[in-house]
């Protein structure tokens, strides 16, 4: 997410849990970032498309598009997994 703000990226924020994603959002904010917030969840496609039509409304298009749902139950870091 810096990475992408650095490059000069206007940084939308979607999730479901609104506490975790405001207080990235407010990291960022303070590192000078134009970070959004969205609440949505991929289990609810009525809102998966609402965000979809506010970035196109307020952006006018996607550059780039990060999908990252999932949840790690396991102690292994992601870098030591090997499949």
């Amino acid at each position: 997410m810096e990475a992408l703000s650095e490059a000069g990226a206007h940084v939308y924020i979607a999730d479901r849990k609104s506490k975790a994603a405001l207080e990235a959002q407010a990291v960022m904010r303070a590192k000078g970032y134009e970070t959004d917030f969205i609440e949505s969840g991929r289990d609810k496609s009525a809102r998966v498309d609402a965000a979809a039509a506010r970035v196109l409304k307020e952006k006018g298009r996607v550059d780039i598009l990060v999908c990252n749902a999932g949840i790690a139950r396991s102690e292994t870091a992601a870098v030591d997994f090997d499949r």
